[in-house]
């Protein structure tokens, strides 16, 4: 048995990645399966690696990915790629806190088996750029040590190596959208959002030295924009006939009945201005959100806030929004968020609220009181926020 070590991120070129030697080992015809168990995986990741899976389906009679769903480490887009591979898939999940993490990928032929153990997962920066240590194990079908280890971990991972574990749910649309509902998983904005906040923050207050990474192939890149319609997806059409497809990303709040204080309908006092962000029973997760700090700091929190007061206290941020209305398309509209801490004190106060802006007036004559508001976060980073209000 032959050991080597699969280092890859520490430098800038890393030519033995773990997304590199699985290339490699799918270019192999001496291999007839293939397994992947990796707690986290991405869009791009199995978008990227779907290429050579598909040029080594001549040679492979078994063909199995498990993920782990746990932490928003695996995407709704993902678990999508992976359904829409036609293979043998599933989900691991459990209820209890332990989340299921570990990285496996086995190659497997009539005389030679490839085996890597390490940090890798089935992500796009897992696979080629995150610094990241494995080991791969390479052996023959008479190698009495690297049987032994195959079947030590065979036997330890029996439920999953047979897929007969009850906690494996067979990756389909219909088991998706079951998780979608329990917010158990979310699109993949909201994985990027909440990385490269925790990336922003750092850098603002540790002096972080720039290091150079390895470079991820084209084929892995996560895809910017959606080319088709889906079941989830909304058109703008231009007047030159021209359509922009917005995939919705995840519904970050809903509210079932609008007051009029919000859509400009309130017969006495001031008009906010604005869509009032409170509780309204949301929940995230199976838990109520806190309205003190949800929308500033999870649902907006990548947008680029700038101080407008300081007694009180208060910030702002533009960005686009797509709007419907009572089924039509109102269009995309830049709309200010505003961000008041003091508005915390007292019961059900707002400490976030969307300005109508130049929107206002139309807002007012449609008489939207007692109307259900939805709100979904971009598909991605380029697109619109969407308020869709029935």
């Amino acid at each position: 048995m032959r050991i080597s070590f699969l280092g890859q991120g520490f430098d800038p070129t890393s030519p033995n990645s773990v997304g590199n030697k699985i290339i490699e080992f799918l270019s192999m015809d001496q291999f007839d399966s293939f397994l992947a168990i990796s707690a986290f995986a991405s869009a791009a990741g199995v978008k990227g690696l779907s290429t050579h899976l598909n040029q080594a389906r001549p040679n492979l009679r078994n063909l199995s990915i498990i993920v782990g769903i746990d932490q928003n480490g695996t995407s709704v887009e993902a678990l999508e790629e992976i359904a829409s591979l036609g293979i043998n898939a599933h989900i691991f999940y459990q209820g209890e806190a332990n989340i299921f993490h570990p990285k496996i990928y086995l190659f497997e032929g009539g005389h030679n088996t490839k085996l890597i153990l390490g940090s890798s997962n089935l992500t796009a920066t897992g696979l080629f750029s995150n610094n990241e240590g494995s080991l791969l194990a390479e052996f023959d079908s008479t190698d009495v040590d690297g049987n032994q280890l195959l079947n030590e971990i065979k036997t330890y991972y029996s439920t999953l190596f047979d897929f007969s574990d009850p906690n494996l749910f067979e990756i389909t649309q219909a088991n998706i959208d079951s998780f979608i509902t329990d917010g158990v998983i979310a699109r993949e904005p909201v994985r990027v959002q909440q990385n490269r906040k925790i990336r922003q923050s750092t850098n603002r207050s540790i002096n972080v030295p720039n290091r150079q990474t390895p470079p991820i192939p084209p084929e892995f890149r996560r895809p910017r924009k959606s080319s088709s319609a889906t079941r989830s997806s909304i058109v703008q059409t231009a007047p030159s006939g021209d359509e922009t497809v917005y995939d919705r990303g995840n519904l970050v709040w809903l509210r079932q009945k609008l007051p009029a204080s919000s859509v400009q309908r309130s017969p006495i006092g001031n008009q906010t201005g604005g869509l009032r962000l409170v509780e309204a029973h949301f929940k995230v997760g199976g838990l109520r959100i806190d309205r003190t700090t949800y929308f500033r700091d999870q649902v907006f929190g990548l947008l680029t806030w700038t101080t407008i007061k300081q007694n009180p206290f208060t910030e702002s941020a533009p960005h686009n929004f797509f709007v419907t209305v009572l089924g039509e398309i109102w269009g995309i509209y830049e709309l200010e968020i505003y961000h008041k801490p003091s508005g915390e004190a007292g019961q059900d106060n707002y400490t976030t609220l969307i300005s109508w802006g130049n929107i206002s007036q139309r807002i007012r004559a449609a008489n939207l009181t007692g109307r259900k508001i939805e709100i979904y976060s971009p598909a991605t980073l380029d697109d619109p926020f969407q308020i869709e209000i029935s």
